[in-house]
């Protein structure tokens, strides 16, 4: 009688909830050059979120990683770009709940 009375409980047509969080991976790049970008400073801006920013710095390969991003549209703002780089750039992603995104940055500048 119990198994009946948990079985009758139990509802087929709810479906968990999507993931409200991702992570993005990402590589700067010198266009000119096309090679890594390193201590390029990182900011990570959810724009669905606007209470959610962090901050990165890339390693000698020029690669990111944020884990537990909001899921939807951002921009990132890097700074401490290579000489005769503009000083601040800014370029948008995208994050799927439950993924890593990856993304190439390719600097415009020498």
């Amino acid at each position: 009688m119990l198994v009946a009375l948990l079985v009758a409980c139990s509802d087929p047509t709810k479906v968990a909830p999507a993931p409200t969080i991702g992570a993005i991976a990402g590589t700067v790049v010198s266009h000119s050059i096309q090679t890594p970008v390193a201590g390029a400073q990182v900011t990570i801006m959810s724009l669905s979120d606007t209470a959610y920013t962090a901050l990165d710095t890339t390693s000698s390969g020029g690669t990111f990683y944020q884990n537990s991003v909001p899921v939807g549209l951002g921009q990132f703002e890097l700074r401490h770009l290579p000489t005769g780089c503009d000083s601040v750039l800014v370029a948008g992603f995208a994050v799927q709940g439950g993924l890593v995104d990856s993304t190439t940055i390719i600097l415009p500048c020498p």
